[in-house]
């Protein structure tokens, strides 16, 4: 046994060279790579191009075909009838732009690798699913494809980020069929937060960036009355780079440290430019400085395609400067080996923009979900006296106002019989601590626990009663505070990403997509179901407490509300029960349907992404034919040397296991993304794990 141990142990400790590096592709690889992934996943990624779907022109040819401009707009669609407003969907949308500049290579690649990184791990990371369940991603990997494939800056001599309807001029704008494609692919959505990627520094900018924002010398703007250029939705940008940063983590080996943050107006991060994606982006819905484009390119571009509805233009837009060298050494570009993991093995430039895309996904809408399960089997009921904990975590944002549990007892019909509240705490965001999620997931801010204890009930009730329970914040208000400093005019926050969360009137819609503002998140409800007190189908008990009031809130909180900087204030009533979540109970199985899709009571609703992302191994297949292969004949030679190899043996084995028999963080064995690193991978927030979601991670370079 001992010489089978040292076997694996070879081949564990090899397995590492199977890590497959990142490299660069062509313009024609990158197409047959979105084709593979369209064809394996056709509920999840569309795939189009400019061309076809809004009849553009083409700028020349890449690698002896027409260039064509190809869009990847990933979703799950077997889905979206869940997150409908008024017949509209509310699911917030996404944009990557993988460049602008064709001789800046790192974000194509990068943008194109978390596409594949969300595909491949559908069903296997909660956190992955949610993100493809609850939002729309919309990537372009080489928007100048033309200058893509013949690796220069430009489009036929015009910069495409000097193009775009904002502090331009008319005639100079919208001139590149490249601009052109990403003016129609953000006229058809309502994007909540866009990412570009160049190349040529190490920073993440945000507005405002243009010439107008700016007192202007020598090509930079100086701190001459800077701190009237400030944007009102400062807030937010800040908070979102500040997270991109800390996730994205810095290059290994000497390599570009952590991201320099700030707006692009800034002298010490970038110079101003007039025409650029960012401000355009972020400003042409509401801003003066938008403009109406009549280039005489192509045969022309109508105006009326550069005149826009309120909502369209209204994302902030994080400018990615990747690396100092536009095109760095294909070595640098890291591994799909801990890819998720800052710091990881397979670190390098691909790598860590897969993590900053991931932070922009992440925080376009918050939402809640479950960290810590009562501890009881799927169906047990709760008995008089016993008491439960919850943990609950609130993703997609930064400052926890308030949190806290919405408690009801309801019949098999749903109907309300009473309610409580938990008492309120405040904290963290799981964003704002985001380099916890290196190694051990998330431990302390965005945290919360309280505990419930149920007491008798007094009257008649039917026999079998449900505890519904949901976690319920309220996030970021601080974004809708603009800044004294904030540019002339600009009084108040313009972006949906802010006023999507602080302000519930807010609604601009395009098309068949909304934002729909809203001030009140909750998690999906859990259901635990109530044991009768007595036999013969009703809970009849005498109890000093009104028949309103069957369960109440523990007097002591759980520490690590304490440590997530919670703070008491205890709340009853029955205010909002009306805008819970609705769910229907099927008495008769115990199991509850929420967005239509039944869940066994106990296992978490739907776009729930609650448990951990299990390590394990996740090599492609041919790597484990070949150590099957070399197995045997290794056992055999192992084991008729056994003796003159123990020693080598133990080493081994100790060297692997680590001498703690192979378990990680709460429990769960150690490793990385690809199973090796001896940090378990990020988890959802809150650490919890379940083996509801035990799949590994698949291979980054699965289709």
């Amino acid at each position: 046994m001992r010489a089978v141990a040292a076997a694996v142990a070879l081949i564990l400790l090899l397995h590492p060279i199977c890590a497959k590096p990142f490299g660069y592709k062509s313009y024609a690889q990158f197409v047959v790579e979105m084709k593979a992934m369209a064809a394996a996943h056709p509920t999840l990624l569309e795939l189009y191009t400019t061309q076809e779907r809004h009849k553009l022109p083409t700028a020349g040819t890449c690698g002896g075909s027409p260039c064509q401009q190809w869009v990847m707009r990933l979703t799950n669609r077997t889905s979206l009838a869940e997150q409908l407003v008024g017949g509209k969907s509310s699911r917030p949308q996404l944009f990557i732009s993988g460049e602008l500049h064709g001789d800046e290579w790192v974000g194509p690649h990068a943008a194109l690798e978390s596409a594949r990184l969300l595909l491949a791990n559908h069903k296997r990371s909660p956190w992955l699913a949610h993100l493809l369940d609850s939002r729309v991603i919309v990537i372009m990997p080489m928007a100048n494809a033309v200058g893509f494939a013949g690796r220069t800056r430009e489009e036929l001599g015009v910069d495409p980020n000097r193009d775009f309807a904002f502090d331009q001029d008319p005639s100079r704008c919208m001139v590149t069929v490249a601009g052109r494609s990403m003016n129609e692919v953000f006229r058809s959505h309502v994007f909540t937060l866009a990412i570009t990627y160049h190349g040529g520094d190490n920073i993440v900018g945000y507005e405002w960036g243009d010439r107008s924002h700016c007192h202007e010398s020598g090509g930079r703007c100086t701190s001459k009355g800077r701190a009237s250029w400030i944007s009102a939705d400062n807030a937010a940008q800040k908070a979102v780079a500040s997270a991109m940063r800390d996730y994205a983590g810095v290059i290994p080996n000497g390599g570009e440290g952590l991201y320099r943050v700030g707006a692009c107006n800034d002298p010490n991060i970038i110079y101003p430019v007039g025409g650029g994606m960012e401000d355009w982006a972020y400003g042409a819905s509401w801003h003066p400085k938008g403009v109406k484009c009549t280039p005489t390119s192509f045969g022309g571009y109508p105006a009326t395609q550069t005149t826009y509805s309120s909502a369209t233009h209204r994302c902030p837009n994080f400018l990615i400067e990747t690396a100092d060298n536009k095109i760095p050494p294909a070595g640098s570009l890291g591994t799909d080996e801990d890819v998720m993991t800052p710091g990881g093995k397979g670190g390098g430039h691909v790598t860590r923009n897969i993590r900053l895309a991931l932070v922009g996904m992440d925080s376009v809408q918050p939402y809640l979900t479950w960290s810590k399960e009562p501890g009881m089997g799927a169906g047990e009921p709760i008995t008089t006296g016993q008491k439960i904990s919850f943990g609950w975590a609130v993703g997609g944002a930064y400052y926890v106002d308030e949190t806290l549990l919405q408690i009801a007892v309801v019949d098999g019909s749903g109907k309300v019989l009473s309610t409580r509240k938990s008492r309120s705490q405040s904290g963290f965001g799981w964003l704002k601590d985001v380099k916890k999620w290196s190694g051990k997931g998330l431990d302390g801010g965005g945290n919360y626990q309280a505990t419930v204890s149920v007491v008798p009930i007094h009257g008649k009730h039917p026999e079998k009663l449900w505890l519904r329970v949901t976690a319920e914040a309220t996030v970021d208000a601080a974004w809708a505070k603009v800044s004294a400093n904030a540019a002339a005019g600009e009084n108040h926050p313009e972006a949906h990403l802010t006023r999507g969360r602080t302000d519930a009137s807010w609604r601009q819609a395009n098309g068949n997509t909304v934002v729909q503002g809203q001030t009140r998140w909750f998690s999906p409800p859990m259901l635990i179901p109530l044991a009768p007190t007595t036999a013969g189908g009703v809970v009849e008990t005498a109890s000093s407490h009104p028949q309103s009031v069957v369960a109440q809130i523990a007097t002591s909180l759980d520490d690590s509300a304490a440590a997530s900087g919670g703070v008491h204030n205890p709340k009853t009533g029955v205010d909002g029960v009306a805008k819970l979540p609705h769910t229907i109970i099927d008495p008769e199985t115990n199991y509850t349907t929420y967005g239509g899709i039944a869940h066994q009571v106990y296992e978490h609703m739907p776009n729930s992404p609650i448990y951990a992302v299990q390590s394990g191994d996740t090599t492609s297949i041919g790597f484990w034919a070949i150590a099957l292969w070399v197995a045997p004949p290794l056992i055999w030679l192992l084991w008729h040397r056994r003796h003159a190899t123990m020693n080598v043996i133990a080493k081994i084995a100790k060297r692997t296991s680590g001498g703690s028999g192979g378990s990680g963080h709460d429990g769960y064995p150690s490793g990385g993304y690809s199973g090796k690193s001896d940090t378990p991978l990020p988890r959802m927030p809150g650490g919890g794990a379940s083996p509801v979601y035990s799949k590994p991670l698949a291979s980054h370079n699965e289709v």
